[in-house]
């Protein structure tokens, strides 16, 4: 069985997640966050995200 975990994933933490088992991230929250929506800031929201998989692409 494949663990995924979902929370807690963020550029410092998700480098840990193999040594632990974890076979894939998941993250909302952290990037989609509902002040930056109400505010239009679709660029920060995709840098938060690009950030993200630039970290699981080095790994």
């Amino acid at each position: 069985m494949e663990v995924h975990a979902t929370g807690g994933a963020n550029p410092e933490t998700i480098p840990k997640f193999p040594e632990q088992g974890i076979a894939a991230v998941g993250t909302g929250v952290a990037i989609v966050d509902k002040k930056l929506l109400e505010q239009d800031h679709y660029a920060w929201i995709a840098a938060l995200a690009r950030k993200r998989l630039n970290v699981i692409r080095a790994l």
